[in-house]
């Protein structure tokens, strides 16, 4: 079923849902009006919608109510700063003055006021709903430790990642600093292999410390028959596991270890943003949070802090380094290798990135 209403004049306005993105191709569109775009899948509008529009010198509109410092604030904050080509309108209730003063001050008594901020007084600042780190990541702007804080060469970087095969793989690096760590860069892309990844993390041109794997990374893939671990030390990475422990365990090591990141305002926009709207799960039979995140798009970008944050947090040095297996032996058919990964991973095995 199509919704679209015809005009005297032969226009016509067609509504369509941003959760089916690809119905959107092809069409010849000569204005778009997104409503509740902080609500979209970031890449819409520019991989799909965007390039419409510059064939037919279409114009936008974006509405909604804010839901943190993501795609949606960098669309406003973009149009802020370029006024000859954008019109920009912040409306909070204070200022329209659409609710009564007693409704507002009943609304207050039962919101908590980072909800109330959000939904009332258009805040981008306030911490997203649920969200675990994003009073911290606004204390971080506040004192000034997202900014300037690029690769410093000669430097060595170390590295934290979240591998995903048919999802996302997002990499966290940082350099030590006296006071603390520079979190000099963020990288997370979709579906891409890791052959691919080795490769790029190689043409970076960073010099490694070490690159911290997801604990599953020994586990020895179907296709290649080696493991993630080995893989990455026949190319001469510098590997290791990072620390087995809870994922509320993470998620207290990042809110112990983000007062001393100084993180790269440019190079690390969007991982900033993964952190600040990684959050708890809506239990809508319970009326609560539950303990455990929601999996969504941020959830690789806040996996990948939690690893980097357990490394900073505990020593190094106590983790056994990663060496490749001896030469002329073939580990996948080992017996104590098949016995060793038993135990760490139970019967089932673990799956791995190829």
């Amino acid at each position: 079923m199509e919704l679209w209403v015809e005009l005297p004049n032969g226009a016509r306005i067609r509504l369509f849902g941003a959760d089916r993105p690809d119905a959107l191709r092809g069409m010849a569109c000569h204005g778009l009006m997104a409503d509740e775009y902080a609500d979209w899948a970031e890449d819409v509008y520019q991989t799909i919608l965007l390039p419409m529009l510059a064939a037919t010198g279409g114009w936008a509109i974006f509405s909604g109510t804010p839901k943190g410092r993501n795609h949606f604030w960098e669309q406003r904050e973009q149009a802020v700063r370029m006024p000859d080509n954008w019109h920009t309108e912040l409306l909070p209730v204070s200022v329209t003055g659409l609710i009564s003063a007693d409704e507002l001050s009943h609304l207050r008594a039962t919101m908590s006021p980072e909800v109330y901020a959000q939904e009332f007084e258009c805040s981008f600042v306030a911490p997203r709903s649920g969200s675990y780190w994003g009073e911290y990541v606004e204390r971080a702007r506040a004192a000034k430790r997202i900014g300037e804080f690029q690769h410093i060469p000669g430097a060595k970087v170390s590295m934290a990642t979240d591998l995903g095969y048919t999802d996302s793989t997002a990499c966290w690096y940082w350099q030590v600093m006296p006071e603390g760590y520079r979190v000099i860069d963020y990288d997370e892309f979709d579906s891409r292999p890791l052959d691919w990844w080795i490769r790029y993390w190689q043409a970076k041109g960073y010099e490694y410390d070490t690159i911290w794997l997801p604990h599953d990374a020994r586990a020895k893939s179907f296709q290649t028959g080696k493991s993630v671990v080995e893989q990455c030390l026949d190319r001469d990475l510098p590997v290791r596991i990072t620390p087995q422990l809870s994922v509320q365990d993470g998620i207290e090591a990042v809110r112990m270890e983000m007062p001393r990141w100084y993180m790269d305002q440019q190079n690390c926009a969007l991982g900033i943003s993964r952190l600040s709207n990684y959050r708890r799960q809506w239990n809508g039979k319970r009326k609560a949070y539950s303990d455990t995140p929601l999996h969504d798009e941020n959830s690789h970008g806040g996996d990948a802090a939690r690893y980097m944050a357990l490394v900073q947090q505990h020593d190094p040095a106590q983790f056994a380094e990663e060496k490749p297996a001896a030469k002329g032996m073939d580990r996948h058919y080992q017996l104590d290798v098949l016995f060793e990964d038993r135990e760490r991973y139970g019967q089932g095995g673990a799956a791995s990135m190829g």
